[in-house]
């Protein structure tokens, strides 16, 4: 019992680390470590900005970090996994996300009020938007995309927890099913 208390306690202390974590470096402004470009030559490539990471003691061979993703209009991501958990809010703009293939992605809207909607889950095949205030829940494996068909860049924020070392995302390349 003592036990379960004090992982709660550790995983309410993290949750609350990460969200000033957010709070403080908006405030603040970017430190851009790792800029990822994307796209091609006529098109502003897309930047993924890590702002801080650690290795918590809780998770012993596991890398946390804060990372900003800036999507500029008409960028579209490669298909690509995240060998670890991600977990991705939208500040700004909507973002056209698609799951491929390997299971499906947790999904929760925000309401106008900005109390969040229970989560819905999105397999293969229907796409949606993401709005300003949505959350997605990122699983080792599961192939997806995403793309800004909009006017205004993307932001949005997430936190990686993936073993130490390890790339934040990897592409994927999906050979076309032969027809009869």
């Amino acid at each position: 019992m003592v036990s379960l208390l004090a992982r709660y306690r550790r995983s309410i202390i993290a949750s609350a680390s990460a969200v000033l974590l957010v709070v403080v470096f908006s405030a603040i402004g970017a430190f851009a470590q790792d800029a990822t470009p994307e796209a091609g030559p006529e098109t502003p490539p897309s930047v993924r900005e890590v702002l801080v990471a650690g290795l918590p003691e809780a998770a012993p061979g596991q890398q946390l970090s804060l990372v900003r993703t800036t999507i500029p209009p008409g960028v579209t991501l490669p298909m690509h996994i995240h060998p670890g958990m991600q977990i991705a809010w939208i500040e700004s703009g909507i973002l056209h996300y698609v799951v491929v293939e390997g299971g499906e992605i947790p999904i929760t809207r925000v309401w106008m009020e900005g109390s969040p909607e229970p989560a819905e889950m999105l397999g293969p095949d229907p796409e949606t938007d993401l709005y300003p205030g949505d959350s997605v829940v990122e699983t080792e494996n599961v192939v997806h995309y995403g793309a800004n068909l909009g006017d205004v860049p993307v932001v949005l924020w997430s936190a990686t927890l993936l073993t130490e070392g390890a790339p934040i995302a990897e592409v994927v390349k999906i050979a076309a099913t032969p027809t009869p």
